[in-house]
């Protein structure tokens, strides 16, 4: 294989993961790596040649892959490594898509867990720009082709529209299912509003439906907002457990939140 692996070590003590790369492959240590999920241990049992992991076409990109080797070292998600911007820019954006699929297909929980922290800090930075941060196309569709109904990342898509209060580009907007959930969660946000709220919502609904019946065209909901800050920001209701894969109510392994538990324990036991 072409990646620089320790002289110490044999190569089958190395997982290799194809990318497209003319080269060959990026070499994680199996000691690191087999104990992350049962799909990494079964390939790290290969009984014989070389632990190859061949990921599927979408997921062939280099970065990626070299940015898990870098977190399955430092415990660090660095994509700044990779792209200087000072704001959340789209490349950036993609590559976590990427980490978070490579995580996915690799069933590495913890990854994908991280990575989702990752895309809400790096949100969170980017609000003190001008302009609130939409994916571009290639990101969401990413996003949306290789995730199942009820994913965390597809969760996390949709929500930062509504806290953007815009759809986006038109022409970026083309993913039906997409624009399916974010109807349905839109929709779903005024369970608790008022019998004539509901009403209006409904009939201007029905109005959009029937206007582009005619026109035959595709509706844009809303357009971005005018007041770029006035949406921009994460309510304060979020958790970063809306978006991980353990179960509702149960602790949380990331250790940023396990400080935050402890922390909150505290403050408790000071006000008995």
């Amino acid at each position: 294989m072409a990646d620089v692996v320790d002289p110490r070590l044999n190569p089958r003590d190395y997982i290799f993961i194809q990318t497209k790369k003319a080269t060959g492959s990026v070499a994680f240590e199996k000691r690191l790596l087999a104990s992350r999920s049962k799909f990494l241990d079964a390939a790290a049992k290969k009984d014989h040649g070389l632990a190859v992991i061949t990921l599927p076409p979408y997921l062939c990109t280099d970065t990626a892959a070299e940015v898990y080797l870098d977190y399955i070292h430092s415990n660090r998600i660095r994509v700044g490594y990779y792209h200087s911007h000072r704001w959340f820019p789209f490349g950036v954006c993609k590559i976590l898509v990427d980490l978070y699929l490579l995580g996915q297909y690799v069933e590495d929980a913890v990854l994908q867990d991280d990575v989702m922290d990752t895309l809400l800090a790096t949100y969170r930075d980017g609000q003190n720009e001008a302009t609130p941060w939409l994916p571009g196309r290639l990101g969401l569709s990413a996003a949306y082709d290789h995730t199942p109904v009820g994913s965390p990342l597809r969760k996390f898509l949709v929500d930062i529209h509504i806290w953007a209060g815009c759809v986006g580009p038109q022409s970026d907007r083309t993913h039906k299912v997409f624009l399916q959930e974010l109807l349905a969660e839109l929709m779903s946000r005024k369970a608790n509003d008022s019998v004539d709220d509901l009403y209006e919502a409904a009939t201007a609904l029905m109005r959009a439906d029937e206007g582009a019946r005619k026109k035959g065209v595709t509706l844009q909901l809303k357009p971005p907002s005018e007041d770029k800050q006035a949406f921009s920001k994460i309510p304060a209701s979020v958790s970063c457990c809306d978006y991980h894969k353990h179960d509702a109510g149960a602790e949380c392994g990331n250790k940023k939140r396990k400080r935050e538990l402890e922390e909150d324990k505290e403050r408790a036991a000071k006000k008995r």
